[in-house]
């Protein structure tokens, strides 16, 4: 084995160098110092509670390395500076550490210390399904005996809540070591003010309060979570590794409790959508929404459409009988060959029944949201139908979509006698039908609003189209 030779750091305005210091005096080192052929090894065992390699080159969505004879995997964080891996795991010994890959890189070990025991009577449950209340336990329990942030906070009005996951251990329990790891790990060596996140949820559904607020609202403190974008933003990281996990019942309700809670703080719905520094997004979004990463992983992805429906259920249980048909899109006037996403605000309903005139799909039966294609201007109906044991309920919204674009007439050409019909996104006042010898012709609307042509001898002819500010002339060839 090589002897271990490094300079240690302690990351609150003090540096310590040679010789070696005992581990307890510090709570993170960096020992890439003593690399040799991919192998820090030394005759002192090393203790630490979680580890930090970072690089100038991208080495993929995870690296791994063995402590001793244990291989481990470091996922990526994408929001952290130049290329980062970090894993946070139980307590461990061991005296050599071994590189799977060769690049050069930093190693960052951490040594949280023993966790303290946290005061459970701060958890508070939901007394009933309407109560949005939730508790978490404050940053003077969990980071007991850990250096306090000290910086100037900022506030952020928030129109999108980030969920995030922590790609670590699925295994460790001890949930507020890894909180703890996870502080450092941006503090000390990310060189952060505070730890990202506003609140951190564990796999019992232990809920706690991430960046220290000072005199701010926990809620409301600007983080640094969000692909370097963070203004408007709370960020929720979920404890553990959802690309390989599950949720549970537990970390699950405290998810939908915390969203519940600060959607209706702010009076938000789950599908409020809202501009960002990155894009449109609604109120409740993946970190990957913003930014190339797997993150919050595909178990909590997947489900985010879930968790938008029963935080949309539980802000309407205010009075759990009372049945509303609502929806509302994300833009009504746009141009031709564009998608519209609707969302459903209903309430009180066991199904529902889309009807979209002039839109791909015509119909659907989409519980919360949808997409509908719009290919040809026109001024279009909206139909939602709420259906609940017997009961039959329906909005019909008039004229709801402007899809905008020069008048489309069709079938072109088209047969004597034939049936045309007319989309433009401007109410049509008056349809004319010329020949080239300007011989007019007499055309009859039928009760689908198509225009029955006469008997036509082939050729072309011109029809002449009146709203109530242009008028717009269209060629017709006649077979």
């Amino acid at each position: 084995m090589h002897k271990l030779l490094f300079t240690l750091f302690l990351f609150n305005g003090i540096l310590l160098t040679h010789p070696v210091v005992s581990q307890h005096e510090s709570w993170v080192r960096r020992i890439d110092a003593g690399l040799v052929n991919g192998r820090v090894s030394s005759d002192a065992p090393f203790k630490s509670t979680a580890i930090v390699i970072t690089c100038e080159k991208y080495l993929g969505d995870s690296v791994s390395l063995w402590m001793d004879d244990d291989q481990h995997w470091l996922p990526l964080d994408p929001d952290a500076p130049e290329y980062t891996y970090f894993l946070s795991y139980t307590s461990q010994v061991f005296v050599e550490i071994k590189l799977g890959f060769d690049e050069e890189v930093e190693i960052y070990l951490i040594n949280s210390g023993d966790a303290p025991n946290v005061n459970a009577s701060s958890r508070i449950e939901s007394s009933n399904e309407c109560d949005y209340s939730f508790g978490a336990i404050p940053q003077s329990e969990w980071r007991a005996g850990l250096p306090e942030p000290s910086y100037t906070r900022s506030a952020t009005n928030v129109k999108h809540v980030v969920v995030h996951h922590s790609a670590g251990s699925n295994t460790n329990t001890n949930y507020t070591q890894v909180v703890r790891d996870i502080y450092l790990y941006h503090t000390q060596v990310n060189g952060w003010s505070d730890i990202g996140y506003n609140y951190l949820v564990a796999q019992d559904g232990s809920i706690y309060n991430g960046r220290d607020p000072g005199p701010l609202e926990q809620d409301d403190v600007l983080g640094a979570h969000f692909c370097g974008s963070n203004s408007t933003t709370m960020g929720i990281c979920m404890l553990g590794n959802y690309e390989s996990a599950q949720l549970n019942s537990a970390n699950y309700l405290s998810l939908l409790n915390i969203i519940t809670w600060k959607l209706d703080h702010e009076g938000l719905t789950p599908y409020s959508s809202n501009q960002h520094a990155l894009g449109t997004f609604d109120a409740v979004i993946g970190h990957r929404n913003g930014c190339s990463t797997m993150c919050p992983g595909e178990n909590v992805y997947s489900r985010l459409e879930e968790v938008k429906v029963e935080v949309l259920n539980k802000l309407n249980c205010d009075d759990p009988n009372t049945m509303t048909l609502d929806f509302e899109a994300s833009i009504q006037v746009t141009k031709a060959r564009s998608t519209i996403n609707f969302i459903n605000l209903s309430s009180g309903y066991d199904n529902y029944e889309w009807y979209f005139e002039g839109g791909i799909p015509e119909t659907a039966t989409w519980l919360a949201s949808g997409q509908v294609n719009y290919n040809y201007p026109g001024l279009f109906n909206v139909m939602l139908v709420g259906l609940s044991g017997g009961s039959r309920d329906t909005l019909l919204r008039e004229t709801f979509v402007e899809i905008q674009g020069d008048p489309t007439v069709f079938p072109n050409p088209v047969a004597s006698f034939g049936d045309l019909s007319i989309q433009y996104h401007k109410e049509i006042l008056e349809a004319e039908l010329f020949a080239i010898n300007g011989q007019e012709f007499e055309l009859e609307v039928n009760d689908q609003g198509q225009y029955r042509l006469p008997f036509l001898l082939p050729g072309l002819y011109m029809l002449q189209l009146q709203t109530a500010t242009e008028v717009i002339g269209r060629k017709i060839l006649v077979q």
